[in-house]
């Protein structure tokens, strides 16, 4: 092989070594992008987790909210049965007492007119 020869091998070495570079360098800024768009997709996902992090937040103290209201309500409502279980022990009191009063009248009535004292 002559010198010449060797040195258009070597150049077409050289042009190969530059090709294969400019297509490494190629895969190298495809890869690049592919990253910028995979980093950009990936905050995505995080605001979108953080949004469903707030609102979940916001349901749970809603939820809080909804709680105490129904432990309060439920107390106010307990109180109110007591009230009326009070109210109604008190009537069934007041309407024994009548009935007393009225058997006590009915005997006294009774006992006035087998006793001909009624008969004037």
């Amino acid at each position: 092989m002559t010198t010449e020869e060797r040195l258009e091998r070597i150049e077409n070495g050289w042009i190969d070594i530059q090709e294969a570079l400019k297509a490494v360098i190629q895969v190298q800024a495809n890869t690049s992008e592919r990253i910028d768009g995979l980093a950009e997709s990936l905050k995505i996902v995080i605001q979108v987790q953080t949004n469903a992090n707030e609102r979940i937040d916001g349901l749970a103290e809603s939820l809080k909210i909804v709680i105490q209201v129904q432990t309060t309500t439920n107390e106010r409502i307990s109180v109110l049965v007591e009230s009326i279980g009070q109210y109604v022990d008190a009537a069934d009191a007041r309407t024994r007492r009548l009935e007393d009063n009225l058997d006590a009248l009915i005997r006294a009535i009774t006992a006035e007119h087998s006793n001909g004292k009624s008969k004037s």
